[in-house]
Order: structure tokens, then sequence, then C-alpha cells
């Protein structure tokens, strides 16, 4: 069994449950960017936060806060990705997983049920599940098994009201039972942007 490497092995320097935000390798565009800001979100509001990534830190490794747990895990393959899942959530113990990347619920999914650990997983929707699960030539059968893994999640989240209402339609879900939560700003960067422009942030071309 692969074992994921961390900065502590327990489930927090304080005894806290931790917060734990799944992504696949965090990469360096507007996504990754998201989740570093959340996680920085996260801990100004008092979170025991962990970040779980696959492989390295990535360009955006510096900008990650100093208080984020980082979790490398060795592989998220959606088989035998399952058992550092099923290695962390018996070792972290965490009360949450928020997943970024829907790919990602059969692992995680997988290892929660062997692990045996009270946690509630959330998922993120970030795009139309109109066309993000329609990718794959229209196989009405992995659609639906992704279809029905969002349904068992204990929260769905989607970063706008027209996300919200696709996910909803597709999944057979009343409106209200995804949750809106924009993408966070990191208002800071903006002020030094504005700072720089002489107190105009111009539009990017």
């Amino acid at each position: 069994m692969a074992n994921p490497t961390s900065r502590r092995a327990d489930a927090g320097q304080d005894g806290r449950r931790p917060l734990a935000i799944l992504t696949g390798p965090l990469g360096q565009g507007g996504s990754g960017k998201i989740i570093v800001q959340q996680t920085a979100d996260l801990l100004a509001l008092g979170y025991a936060v962990d970040l779980l990534t696959l492989g390295g830190d990535g360009p955006l490794g510096a900008a990650i806060p100093a208080g984020v747990r980082r979790v490398r895990l060795p592989s998220l393959h959606p088989l035998w990705g399952t058992w550092p899942l099923f290695g962390y959530l018996r070792r972290a113990r965490p009360w949450a997983v928020l997943v970024h990347r829907l790919r990602l619920l059969r692992p995680l999914q997988q290892a929660h049920r062997l692990a045996g650990v009270p946690c509630r997983i959330a998922a993120v929707v970030h795009n139309h599940l109109s066309a993000q699960l329609e990718e794959g030539g229209g196989d009405r059968g992995r659609r639906g098994r992704s279809f029905e893994r969002l349904r068992r999640c204990d929260a769905l989240i989607a970063v706008s009201e027209e996300t919200a209402r696709d996910a909803a339609e597709r999944l057979g879900l009343p409106l209200a039972a995804v949750r809106i939560a924009y993408p966070p700003v990191d208002t800071e960067a903006l002020r030094v942007l504005a700072s720089a422009e002489g107190g105009v942030a111009r539009p990017a071309r």
C-alpha cells in the first residue's frame, strides 16, 4: 500500500480534525490559483486545512500558505489511487473533503467506504455537467456512473448560478440542493495591481 507523504503524520498538531481539499496536479492555471486562495481564506476562518495533490508542488507551490499541510499523493488513478486516499483518511480523519476534480470522486468514495471514517464529501462543480460529462464520446454508462457519484455526495457546490442550474437539471435535483459559492478573490493582489497601474486596474488584453 502506497503511503502519502505530508508535513505531519497525525490529524493535526492541535488535535483538530482537518478540512481536506482534494485536487490533482496543482498546475499554474486559474483553477490552481483559486484553490490556493481558498486555502488561505479557510485558514483565516480558523480551519485546519490539508491540501491533497498529485505529485509535487508545481509553479504555485510557493504561494501556498505556510499553515496548510501538504499531502502529496503518489497516485489518483480510479482504482489504485484508492489506497493512498484510504491511508490518508484513516490517519488524518478529516471531517470533510472538498473535491475540485469530479473524476476523483471514484477513488475517494471507494476509499471512504473502505476506511469507515465519518467524513463528509463535497464536490465543487466548476463547469457545466452537460459538457464535462459528455466529453468521453457520449458513453451513457460512464455518464450515469458519474451522475450517481455526484448524487452520493453530502454537498454539491457550483461556482455560478448558471452552473448550479445545469447541475441540478442534469442530476434531477432541486436547484436548492446545489449550493453556490463564487470563486475566492485575492483582494490584496488586486490592490497591488491597482497601485502599480496608478490607481486603476486595467483589464487584461
